[in-house]
């Protein structure tokens, strides 16, 4: 008889991540996450609900502002609100798409507020480091590349823990979910393009 695949191994409990959203040992937390500590990526995985997180994306939305002041010159107060506004809805879609990926296409046994609440929290620390060093000067620009490579390691990490995956299943579940951005992207452009066109028809 033929053995059934066996289905990836459900994420071990661990308790949720203690104290308010600014607690020395969340910020502990966060930091571990950027240091591969799956116990970290764990308890903040674990929180409750998502609000902890929706918090630190206005943070990050708000430092990824002044960082467009600095850089681009943008006027503060549009880019503040605006970094706001494309973190959340940016981040909301960037989490879905993955948990498509891993939660939905690929049988993970993780949940879209247990990768949501991890990544979230993630984002402030790179968006604050980033804003640092651009401050210092925009020619470190360049590290801040690296920074971002880096956090597709976590990313691929956290996956891993969030959803029970082995190495190389949360490898191929960024993968996939990398190439469904593109496609959506692709198609959301092409049906814009094809309505400008058809208005141009008429």
């Amino acid at each position: 008889m033929a053995e059934t695949p066996s289905k990836p191994a459900a994420p071990k409990a661990a308790p949720a991540a203690t104290g308010g959203p600014f607690s020395s040992s969340r910020v502990s937390d966060i930091i571990g996450v950027y240091k591969l500590d799956k116990e970290a990526m764990t308890r903040i995985s674990g929180l409750p609900g998502m609000n902890d997180a929706f918090i630190y994306l206005v943070i990050a939305g708000i430092l990824s502002g002044l960082m467009s002041t600095r850089v681009a010159g943008a006027a503060m107060g549009t880019a503040i609100i605006g970094g706001i506004i494309t973190g959340i809805i940016g981040m909301f879609i960037a989490a879905g798409v993955i948990h498509l990926a891993a939660g939905k296409l690929l049988g993970g046994k993780g949940e879209f507020r247990n990768y949501f609440n991890v990544i979230a929290h993630t984002a402030v620390f790179f968006t604050l480091v980033a804003l640092i060093l651009v401050a210092i000067s925009p020619a470190l620009t360049t590290i801040v590349g690296l920074m971002a490579l880096w956090l597709l390691v976590v990313n691929v990490v956290v996956v891993k823990v969030v959803y029970g995956f082995t190495t190389g299943r949360a490898i191929g579940a960024i993968i996939l979910g990398i190439v469904l951005l593109f496609v959506i992207q692709f198609a959301l452009a092409a049906t814009v393009g094809f309505a400008a066109l058809g208005m141009l028809a008429l």
